[in-house]
């Protein structure tokens, strides 16, 4: 069954590919676009300039922004990297495509990624990396011609050389410090400046804005000039000086860090679009500009990420540029989620649409006939104890904790910081928690539906790492309280809820 259902989907996928050909062939449609995917490890959306940010933290995504189109509430599936990434990639929430924990298996077999949907297309497929948990062992390399890792240390090497790649030890330590741009812009312009026979599909991964901050000049003083104080951002998630109540104007200082982390990577983001136009690619090249999730400053009490599921680690930058067929100057302001980017980009390049995916195209949304999305989001740490669900939509979001089964509603439009705590007799408070069981209900019956490859193992992650990530608080250890299913569902629907009702 697993075979034949990845048949189906890559006969789907070529046969959209011949149609686009034929028609290309014969003028009525353009020829089939490159696609340059970009996603921007841990940034805020509220901290681009180009969405109203104060500091001029991005002005050559800008640039981009101002020839495309701009979603302005776009929402991820959950507050950390590995289970983000693979919605992107596969248009599931995290609890139907599985890869939520990093004790769980890599992706299953049975799944088709955005990116064996471009090969089977005929296009030539890249990617380079930056950071741990784009590692191949979980399933990401899947469908790329080539998958690099940038990542300035080197992968251990399973015993006598052979079989799949591993982690080395000590690579969330390391990875914290590292410093990824140099070398992963580098290579990726090499890459571009080899000749391409056929469309290519590329995929960049940057990591240098995910903490540690420690931009280097003059992007460490780019935004806090006159600080005189010691706080830094080094050893930044144990780092004990920084904390909740920590003086206003050191959490200031690490604020700028970031925000010079940001615009570090801007700059590379300039360089970058700069060498697309000079090789002649920016008029048939789909540029596609997006995050796995934000940061959290202790608006609710927190650092980092993976932790909560706020609007702060959920709302991502979505920017989208292709001349003449992204309309320019476009600004989104209906919800739109992670899972929805790979069917709009394969709507985009005329590719058939993936059967099993959840998130839809946003086509639509370009051109001003778009609707609000509910954005769904989950996260279970079973280290830190965090088993968290919630639904978004502009008039409500809900929070759900199932440990302690207590249910939290805000308000976006009156309190889109999400400080003030809903009654439970509100308005659209039935209505939510509605939405959210409704949501939930539906992402078990599909992970139970989709074709199942059995007797898989976990990702070949060696079990002094496993030990390594729960040592540091990272993630969970895939054992308790990781992957748990709700308790038995009702009869499902027939489809996700798609809008709140009147």
């Amino acid at each position: 069954m697993v075979a034949r259902a990845q048949g189906i989907f890559l006969a789907l996928a070529l046969a959209g590919a011949a149609c686009l050909a034929s028609c290309s062939r014969s003028g009525s449609r353009t020829a089939q676009p490159n696609v340059i995917l970009i996603s921007l490890d841990s940034c805020r959306a509220d901290h681009l300039s180009g969405y109203g940010y104060a500091r001029p933290t991005t002005p050559n995504l800008d640039t981009v922004a101002a020839r495309g189109a701009v979603f302005l509430n776009a929402y991820s599936s959950t507050s950390w990297t590995l289970p983000a990434h693979m919605a992107l990639f596969t248009a599931l929430p995290d609890s139907v495509h599985g890869v939520n924990d990093n004790g769980r298996p890599a992706l299953d077999p049975a799944r088709v990624t955005l990116a064996q949907q471009f090969k089977a297309a005929s296009y030539e497929t890249a990617a380079f990396v930056s950071g741990p948990y784009l590692h191949a062992a979980f399933g990401f390399d899947r469908g790329f011609d080539r998958y690099v890792n940038c990542t300035s240390y080197p992968d251990a090497k399973p015993q006598g050389g052979a079989g799949p790649p591993q982690f080395d030890p000590s690579v969330h330590d390391r990875s914290h410090l590292d410093v990824t741009n140099p070398r992963l812009f580098r290579a990726v312009e090499g890459w571009l400046e080899t000749p391409h026979e056929r469309p290519f599909f590329l995929f960049i991964h940057v990591w240098d804005i995910h903490y540690d901050y420690v931009p280097p000049p003059p992007f460490d003083k780019r935004f806090d000039p006159d600080y005189r104080g010691a706080v830094t951002a080094a050893d930044y998630e144990k780092s004990p000086a920084v904390h909740k109540g920590m003086d206003p104007r050191d959490l200031a200082h690490i604020v700028a860090l970031y925000d010079g982390e940001i615009a570090y990577t801007d700059d590379y983001l300039g360089r970058l679009f700069k060498r697309v136009d000079d090789l002649g690619l920016s008029a048939r090249t789909l540029v596609v500009v997006t995050a796995d999730h934000g940061e959290e400053f202790f608006e609710h009490g927190n650092k980092g990420h993976q932790k909560s599921l706020y609007d702060e680690v959920l709302r991502i930058p979505l920017i989208m540029r292709w001349p003449g067929h992204v309309p320019e100057g476009v600004r989104v302001k209906e919800q739109a989620r992670i899972i929805d980017i790979a069917p709009t980009i394969r709507a985009l390049c005329g590719l058939p649409r993936n059967p099993e995916g959840v998130g839809v195209s946003l086509v639509d949304h370009l051109h001003g006939r778009g609707k609000d999305l509910p954005a769904y989001a989950e996260l279970e740490v079973a280290s830190a104890h965090l088993r968290l669900r919630s639904i978004r939509l502009p008039a409500f979001k809900l929070i759900w904790d199932l440990l302690s089964d207590r249910q939290m509603l805000y308000d976006p439009a009156s309190d889109p910081g999400e400080t003030t705590l809903l009654a439970s007799s509100a308005p659209h408070a039935a209505q939510a928690a509605k939405y959210l069981s409704d949501w939930s209900h539906y992402a078990q019956s599909l992970a139970r539906s989709l074709p199942q490859t059995r007797g898989r193992e976990a990702a070949q992650l060696p079990q002094e790492v496993v030990e390594k990530l729960k040592s540091i608080g990272y993630v969970s250890s895939g054992t308790a309280g990781a992957g748990q299913a709700l308790p038995p569902p009702p009869e499902p629907p027939g489809a996700p809820p798609s809008a709140p009702s009147p």
